[in-house]
């Protein structure tokens, strides 16, 4: 972490690419451990995880973290979204998959939607751009259909299709960084009831 700061310094990021370049690098270390762990020690390290993310968050460790202009608790809600579709699927392979759309399709949706400008959509106390949630959109599609292809999980296009759509209205609508809970979880209770 403090490397990363470091980096963050020297490179000047904008603080929500730090934040985004955490969240790709913690959901790389889970789809790591899916591919060479069994499924029954994810949930011990996701639990691992939260008591360091809650260390982070309320000790300070890591200021780039929380140095943006609104209130989150998304790298709480990460390992807590993590432990639950890792409670909930049937398989480490399954566990990729919903680690794969939170890691890449959230991280690039919220980095879209800041860099590009597009209308917007204001949802009770969030707001979505619509150029974030179409690159949400795209993402999962692409996430899904390569799970589907290579047998990690079972599922059609109209299947890919509508589970995009699902994720992409949760993300949109999840205040405070909970997308990251409800994303995997959602998935997970998908996965397992349709596929």
């Amino acid at each position: 972490m403090k490397t990363l700061a470091a980096i963050e310094r020297i490179l000047n990021l904008h603080h929500e690419l730090a934040r985004k370049i955490v969240h790709v690098l913690f959901g790389l270390c889970f789809l790591f451990a899916a591919a060479i762990f069994d499924l029954e020690i994810i949930p011990y390290l996701a639990f691992g995880s939260l008591l360091v993310f809650i260390a982070i968050r309320y000790l300070m460790i890591f200021p780039v973290m929380h140095d943006v202009y609104r209130r989150t608790y998304g790298e709480i809600f990460y390992p807590i979204g993590l432990l639950a579709a890792s409670l909930i699927v049937d398989s480490a392979r399954e566990f990729f998959v919903c680690v794969a759309v939170l890691a890449f399709a959230d991280s690039a949706a919220s980095l879209a939607g800041k860099w590009w400008r597009s209308p917007k959509l204001r949802l009770g106390d969030t707001t979505a751009s619509v150029v974030g949630s179409s690159t949400f959109l795209i993402i999962t599609i692409g996430v899904l259909a390569l799970g589907g292809y290579f047998d990690f999980i079972n599922i059609w296009w109209d299947g890919v299709i509508a589970f995009a759509l699902i994720l992409t209205a949760i993300e949109a609508v999840s205040p405070v960084g909970s997308d990251n809970v409800f994303i995997p979880l959602v998935l997970a209770v998908l996965l397992q009831t349709f596929s």
